[in-house]
């Protein structure tokens, strides 16, 4: 008695079917082109995101580094409070001035934003006083309250 011949859709197969030839998947070639380009993707991804953490972390120890070594506490005023309700939580800000008097003696205001928690902002006033920090190298540099470094870190 003879074995039946296995059923293949496409004759070309059927000598692989019937175990005369080697299975070979010709379209690997094709789809390792698929897998190099995802893992490629995969890694540029990577690297952004990497990149863009980085560059923020970097930002803000420059800020807090800043605010350490040449930082000055004063008074500035609150010039407005925002509230940034998307759903899923709630930024309170704090907009503020101050004014920075150079070793040349000619006063510049400058204004910044901080984000607070809600206490702080309902105490807050429109005009009333505000303590900050800022950096005597550059007054761009500042922030509500003394520089801390787990806020950085966390």
């Amino acid at each position: 008695m003879t074995a039946l011949a296995p059923f293949v859709l496409d004759p070309k197969y059927q000598p692989v079917a019937d175990g005369r030839e080697p299975y070979t998947f010709k379209e690997r070639k094709a789809q390792q082109g698929c897998m190099g380009g995802f893992i490629v993707l995969l890694a540029v991804s990577l690297l952004c995101t990497f990149g863009f953490i980085t560059s923020l972390l970097v930002t803000t120890w420059s800020e807090w580094s800043q605010l350490s070594s040449s930082g000055l506490q004063i008074q500035g005023t609150v010039i407005e409070k925002t509230i940034d309700d998307n759903g899923d939580s709630t930024t309170y800000s704090v907009i503020y001035r101050f004014t920075h008097i150079p070793p040349d003696g000619d006063p510049r205001d400058f204004s910044d934003s901080d984000t607070v928690d809600s206490q702080f902002y309902d105490e807050a006033e429109i005009g009333g006083p505000v303590t900050i920090w800022y950096a005597t190298s550059d007054p761009t540099v500042s922030q509500i309250g003394a520089p801390n470094i787990w806020f950085v870190l966390f």
